[in-house]
């Protein structure tokens, strides 16, 4: 994500924001578990 350019870094910065102004630790708090199926395991 942190590549310019690449087609991560492009949807990091669509969605979350430059890395150098939002980074990864600040992001990963967003993340919940709650909208994960976990039927199948």
């Amino acid at each position: 994500m942190y590549l310019q350019g690449s087609r991560a870094n492009r949807h990091y910065v669509k969605h979350y924001g430059h890395p150098s102004e939002v980074g990864f630790m600040e992001i990963q708090n967003k993340w919940k578990g709650e909208a994960r199926d976990v039927t199948w395991q």
